[in-house]
């Protein structure tokens, strides 16, 4: 596994690191390191833009979206909030949210590794959890999802892992998609691998 020092926020602010996309548009991070050029193995995570439902983030955690791939990966039950990206946004509340990576180019998606964060008390997680993938420019669902271990709406444990298998699906973009969970809904995400070929 690569380790990858992250920056800090003077650092990422110096860099010119900033968020893109209008309330119809696809809200996609721009700026800070340049994405590897070539897989590592069937790891297709550098290659990807990270887009996410809710770029603009308030809450506790990392607002910089790279933290969801930047190989630190906190054990589990660990309280730090600078250690993943949430989407607490205020009141705001939502019946959908998500977080993935674009593509320039279609790849075939099997299987992405999920590190939920944080689970506060008013959110954190989700109440229901599927995986899309971008065909077309349209995002539609994957087909025999099976998350092992089982993942729970919430069970109050912060930093779980979860492996989201599936069959494999050509696209040019990959999320984690559902139902946020808590009464200010919202989801919060440590890291997110995208596997394929």
């Amino acid at each position: 596994m690569k380790w990858v020092r992250r920056l800090s926020r003077s650092e990422r602010n110096s860099a010119g690191c900033s968020f893109s996309g209008g309330p119809t548009a696809t809200p996609s991070f721009t700026g800070g390191p340049t994405p590897s050029p070539t897989a590592v193995g069937d790891d297709l995570t550098a290659l990807g833009t990270i887009v996410a439902a809710v770029p603009n983030p308030q809450g506790g955690g990392d607002h910089d979206p790279e933290v969801i791939r930047d190989g630190d990966m906190p054990p589990v039950g660990s309280a730090d909030s600078s250690r993943q990206f949430d989407t607490w946004d205020g009141a705001n509340t939502a019946a959908e949210d998500w977080m993935g990576y674009v593509y320039s180019t279609s790849y075939t998606f099997d299987h992405v590794v999920f590190q939920e964060g944080k689970n506060f008390a008013d959110g954190g997680w989700f109440d229901t959890l599927t995986v899309q993938v971008r065909q077309g420019g349209v995002w539609t669902s994957v087909t025999n999802l099976v998350s092992s271990p089982p993942y729970p709406p919430n069970d109050g444990v912060n930093f779980e892992t979860y492996t989201l298998t599936f069959d494999p699906v050509v696209g040019d973009g990959i999320r984690i998609d559902g139902a946020p969970g808590g009464s200010n809904d919202f989801i919060s995400v440590a890291e997110l691998r995208v596997f394929g070929q």
